[in-house]
């Protein structure tokens, strides 16, 4: 039987983040920081310029003029955004491959990270929440635990799914009861290894059970609608995807119903069309 001990383990031995990443944490951290020290940091990595100046005239940003300076570039888009597709590009390696434990084939489980961030972000623009200017990313790394869990789960998978049936519960919470950690977690613990910022954890920890969460974050709430939405809508692939619903108060809350549903699955359609080439999916 595999023990918690040994996924905790192997969570705390995961490889860190790349060092222009770590480095622009440190940058975000520092209240002196502008789009020059960014510029000044990254100028050394050609790809990662490129990539940025596609980003920022690609059709998702809509920009009349083409923007051909990376500092012209940042004061666009802003250091937080830039820093966030550092960190996509960081994490995308690991998170394209095959999780077997999961039945997701290679790729799946980045796409379906990146509908999530594409999704809450329009989410929120469209309920008119401020100071959210993180959930992309926190939408991008909801599912991280599914590269640590995905090997357990592949051991135990009968287990779960016969626990999920049998008890009437979701997926998640039979992980919890075979392995004593489920993928939230294991993603949340994770994140904090990498010393990833606490909103970022807390959105991984309880995008599942966000009534359980212990203070109020508009953030998971937004990120559990999104990715049950998207699930239900079939942009999703796994075997985990069964017994997953919007919990009744955050259904309520935020008034969910079939034009709402409707608005998501189109706007993350059209957002991953016009961003597929810059995140290789």
């Amino acid at each position: 039987m595999i023990s918690t001990r040994e996924i905790i383990e192997t969570i705390q031995s995961t490889t860190s983040l790349p060092p222009i990443a770590m480095e622009m944490q440190t940058v975000l951290k520092d209240p002196n920081s502008d789009f020059r020290t960014i510029s000044d940091k990254m100028k050394f990595d050609p790809g990662m310029v490129s990539k940025i100046l596609s980003l920022v005239n690609s059709a998702y940003y809509g920009f009349r003029s083409e923007i051909v300076s990376l500092q012209n570039a940042i004061a666009l888009i802003g250091i937080r955004k830039v820093y966030e597709f550092v960190l996509a590009d960081s994490v995308s390696p690991m998170m394209k491959k095959q999780i077997t434990g999961y039945d997701m084939s290679p790729g799946q489980l980045w796409k379906h990270s990146v509908a999530v961030g594409i999704g809450a972000e329009q989410l929120a623009k469209k309920l008119k929440i401020p100071s959210l200017d993180y959930i992309f990313t926190a939408g991008l790394l909801h599912n991280i635990g599914k590269i640590i869990l995905g090997s357990f789960i592949d051991a135990d998978t009968w287990p779960i799914i016969e626990i999920a049936f049998a008890q009437d519960i979701s997926f998640d919470k039979a992980e919890k009861k075979v392995l004593g950690i489920d993928h939230a977690e294991a993603g949340a613990l994770l994140l904090e290894n990498w010393k990833l910022p606490k909103n970022l954890v807390m959105a991984a920890r309880y995008h599942h059970q966000p009534m359980e969460c212990p203070e109020e974050h508009v953030a998971v709430e937004l990120i559990h609608i999104v990715d049950v939405i998207l699930m239900q809508g079939g942009m999703a692939e796994g075997i985990d995807n069964m017994k997953y619903f919007i919990h009744p108060d955050i259904e309520k809350k935020y008034k969910i119903d079939e034009e709402l549903k409707t608005f998501i699955i189109e706007n993350v359609h059209e957002g991953l069309e016009e961003l597929k080439t810059i995140f290789n999916i």
